[in-house]
């Protein structure tokens, strides 16, 4: 069966070359990253350069299946609302014009409706900590290459707060549920300020 007769959900569904992104998702990431983080814009690298997409494939691997499903929803969220809010142009944010889509984000920042300025600052933080670890992104921020190890830093940054949640209570934390538990919480934040 060739993809062309596969039908539109087994095109949806279909993966190469990434672990945990479908190539439908790799191709939204892409887009809201390349918007975010346009190859002509103020950094020596964009999002393309900098490999956005194979980062937040192995992001996807190191956390919780729980929080993993909430991220892919997020990609699909602003892929589909687009339609919804910004109707007579491309029904896909990743069939819109760079211009459209720039919109579009910008409109999400500056939503009256809170979960929609929460989803940017979520998608936000996500496409900033693959970008951020790029040697030529590190390089023109002034941070040594090598220095910035995003998964290192939040395992110390969440050993310093079990350590404080001790010391508080007189009582170790509880243990973390196994990474792809449902019912866990992931350790590692998903929304930052950029």
């Amino acid at each position: 069966m060739t993809r062309r007769e596969e039908g539109p959900i087994l095109r949806l569904l279909h993966r190469s070359g990434h672990k945990n992104l479908t190539d439908y998702e790799a191709r939204i990431v892409e887009a809201l990253a390349d918007t975010i983080f346009p190859e002509d814009g103020p950094f020596a690298a964009g999002a393309r350069t900098t490999g956005v997409v194979q980062y937040v494939d192995e992001y996807l691997d190191w956390i919780p299946q729980r929080e993993r499903i909430l991220i892919r929803c997020m990609f699909m969220l602003f892929e589909v609302d687009f339609a919804v809010f910004n109707p007579g142009v491309s029904n896909r944010f990743s069939a819109a014009t760079p211009e459209e889509r720039r919109r579009c984000l910008e409109s999400w920042d500056r939503s009256s409706l809170y979960y929609r300025r929460s989803a940017f600052q979520a998608l936000k933080g996500t496409i900033l900590l693959a970008f951020l670890r790029h040697p030529d992104v590190q390089d023109q921020i002034g941070v040594r290459r090598g220095e910035v190890e995003i998964r290192e830093h939040y395992e110390q940054m969440l050993a310093r707060l079990d350590e404080a949640a001790e010391q508080a209570t007189g009582e170790a934390p509880a243990e973390d549920p196994p990474a792809g538990d449902p019912g866990g919480v992931s350790p590692i934040p998903v929304v930052a300020e950029v």
